[in-house]
């Protein structure tokens, strides 16, 4: 779309290039805005389904929980592997909302040839009759688009594979793979028979519950189709014999895809980029559950990639990617090694089961962030560093320092790869070197601030100087170290390093395979919201940054509407102080804080448990309150053999009495005079029903029972 004053212009890039035509195409364009909010806003206006049965489907529909093997293998997972976590899961996740088993890259002989490899000696339907036998369904990965040499498909049926001027189109080569992989054009009929019996062969003969098809793109390479169809029409034919094949009851989940044109075909899709276990590799696929946040439950459910809570991760940060994936309700699928967790990470994950029917909504995104890397930061004053850049391959000591002369040096481009600029394939050190002017302040302030060098994302580790003075480091710059390319690289500098009033010297040490590659700093929402039922909301706020946050929040820009809420800190078990107006928060580097609000009533009632990130939304139903005999009833549903705590929060002359339940449990006074009830042992999969007495108090004095 492009928008000028001279107007508004629909290019689009899906070729070949031809007038609209109502099968295939549109020949209505559909603008959205939201008068009163941003462009987010206006997007989940639009993709409410126009039908009554498709916006009830989708409501109901369950999102999968379940583990798989995507993570911690990349691509060499063994058959022992998955019945390890398989018996792990079945010990220790409760299988009535935990029930997928998903194999992923690692098991098949070449992309196109899907039978198992030597690592799994006993195939498929072994496999999943093991996954089944402990009661849970079986997912299968497959990137059913793809065609590896190794495969043979390519060399028996190159009139299937798609082409450009110079021939069929490589998407990849990966030795793992199969060599070189290319690409099927869904618009041929004998190809779409292939992807046909591949989708049944995996339902009906292996056994897989459901299908996770993969780097979709590929279905959209190349200039041309068979049969004249655009890359919309011969991608939605591919999917559609992919759908047929599998059936209408399994659940058909797609990653890598082109989004828009998959409407219809899939039940689930991946809406952002891989996730890795560490505290910049969550930031882009929790930006992209952010943005992409609209299609979820429209159109279909959103997969925002693994819920990871491993090491190198902090226990802080996995707790930030559990309550993000846990208030968003998308799919759940957890992708670390579990029987080698440290003990306390997996109670997080057992936190998020089951999914919450929720579609938590990220505040404050869908705005664009100006590219304001590489700079020099001072407050709110921003000194932008505008190159030229010089650059060198190898690695010298010198090459840092302040008085080294780069001139001779060759000119790059940044922010791009180094593959670009005539060093393809290169991977090793290089440097970069900069020089650049900062005015004289005229009242001296400026070195009294705290500095930073805004410099932006690195492939892989670097090591940056300024004036000759190492300022920061990510990475390991090592032979076989390992650096971090998602990672903005924003680094302290100390006042008395730069020269104001004249030259600075700018050198960055990079070991890796692309070099500076992007100045944007795409920071993911700061502030989600999920209201698990009515006026009951569960709120997450992130500290993306590296510095101490002080947040306040005016709860009606949440969305949250009352005039006295109830406060409970999820994470901590604790209730917290109570609301009036705003949500203020300090939180260190690298945090999050998520928060449990609930609008105050005159009477005693449940502000927190133990049993889930999302607070309301699953275990407590039937809360009543009967002023008559002063006492607080409800159901505690879905239980499992985990401690479970109520905490509830007890107006001023109130004490709680003795507690009733199905299940003996015990009840604690804070000093703050909240109860707490307790079930050391939880439950056994059944509801318990329990009720709490309340008495009188003339004592004005606070402590514990």
């Amino acid at each position: 779309m492009q928008l000028s004053r001279d107007g508004l212009e629909a290019v689009s890039d899906w070729l070949p290039a031809r007038p609209l035509r109502p099968e295939g195409d549109v020949s209505r364009m559909r603008l959205c805005f939201h008068p009163e909010g941003n462009g987010l806003e206006a997007l989940r206006a639009l993709f409410v389904p126009s039908s009554p049965v498709d916006q009830e489907r989708l409501a109901q529909a369950v999102a999968p929980a379940g583990w798989c093997t995507r993570g911690e293998w990349s691509g060499t997972v063994a058959e022992a592997d998955v019945i390890a976590n398989l018996d792990f899961s079945a010990a220790n996740f409760d299988r009535r909302f935990f029930r997928h088993i998903e194999l992923d890259d690692g098991y098949q002989r070449a992309v196109g040839a899907w039978e198992t490899n030597d690592r799994f000696p006993h195939g498929h339907a072994w496999l999943t009759d093991q996954i089944h036998a402990r009661g849970f369904k079986a997912g299968l990965w497959v990137a059913p688009f793809g065609v590896a040499e190794a495969s043979g498909v390519p060399t028996a049926q190159t009139d299937w594979l798609l082409r450009d001027a110079g021939g069929p189109v490589v998407c990849e080569t990966r030795e793992a793979w199969g060599g070189k992989v290319y690409a099927l054009d869904g618009a041929h009929a004998k190809a779409q028979q292939w992807l046909f019996d591949l989708a049944r062969r995996a339902v009906r003969e292996w056994g897989y519950d459901y299908l996770r098809i993969d780097q979709l793109r590929w279905a959209t390479v190349g200039t041309a189709h068979y049969g004249g169809l655009t890359h919309a029409e011969a991608y939605r034919a591919g999917l559609g014999a992919i759908r047929d094949g599998i059936g209408t009851e399994a659940f058909l989940l797609a990653s890598g895809a082109p989004l828009q044109h998959a409407a219809g075909l899939v039940n689930g899709m991946r809406i952002g980029p891989d996730i890795d276990a560490s505290w910049s590799g969550i930031q882009p696929p929790a930006r992209a559950t952010g943005l992409r946040s609209f299609y979820h439950r429209s159109t279909w459910l959103n997969d925002p990639d693994c819920l990871v809570v491993r090491p190198p991760l902090s226990r802080a940060a996995a707790e930030v990617w559990a309550s993000v994936v846990a208030v968003t309700g998308g799919l759940t699928l957890l992708a670390d090694n579990l029987p080698n967790l440290p003990p306390d990470r997996l109670p997080l994950l057992q936190r998020t089961l089951p999914v919450a029917a929720v579609t938590g909504r990220a505040i404050e995104t869908g705005g664009a962030e100006r590219d304001t890397a590489p700079a020099v930061v001072a407050g709110d004053d921003r000194y932008p560093i505008g190159g030229p850049w010089r650059f060198r391959t190898g690695d010298d000591p010198s090459y840092g320092t302040r008085g080294f002369d780069e001139e001779a040096w060759e000119t790059i481009p940044v922010p791009q790869r180094w593959d670009a600029a005539s060093h393809r394939d290169y991977a090793g050190f290089a440097w970069y070197r900069t020089r650049f002017q900062l005015p004289k302040p005229s009242d001296g302030a400026t070195e009294r601030r705290n500095l930073f060098l805004e410099l932006g994302k690195i492939a892989d580790a670097d090591e940056t100087f300024v004036n000759g003075v190492k300022v920061g480091q990510t990475g390991e710059l090592s032979p076989g170290g390992r650096g971090d390319a998602q990672a903005f690289r924003r680094y302290r500098v100390p006042p008395e390093t730069l020269n104001w009033g004249g030259e600075n010297v700018l050198a960055v040490r990079v070991l890796g395979s692309g070099g500076i590659w992007s100045v944007r700093r795409n920071r993911p929402p700061r502030v989600w919201v999920a209201e698990g039922v009515p006026r009951w909301w569960t709120i997450v706020v992130v500290n993306w940054e590296d510095e101490p946050l002080d947040v306040s929040l005016p709860l009606a820009a949440l969305g949250v509407q009352g005039a006295t809420f109830e406060t409970y800190d999820v994470w901590r078990d604790a209730p917290a102080a109570g609301l009036k107006g705003a949500l203020s928060l300090t939180l260190e580097p690298r945090t999050g804080r998520t928060v449990a609000i609930r609008s105050a009533v005159a009477r005693p009632q449940v502000i927190g448990t133990t049993r889930h990130v999302v607070q309301g939304a699953v275990d407590v139903a039937e809360e009543t309150w009967d002023p008559t005999t002063r006492t607080l009833k409800a159901r505690s549903t879905n239980l499992d053999g985990r401690a479970y705590t109520v905490t509830i929060a007890v107006p001023k002359g109130l004490r709680p009495g003795p507690c009733k339940a199905d299940v003996p449990c015990t009840v604690r006074r804070l000093e703050s005079g909240h109860a707490v009830l307790e079930w050391a042992a939880g439950g056994d999969g059944r509801d318990i029903r329990w009720e709490l007495s309340f008495r009188t108090s003339s004592a004005t004095r606070k402590g514990k029972d």
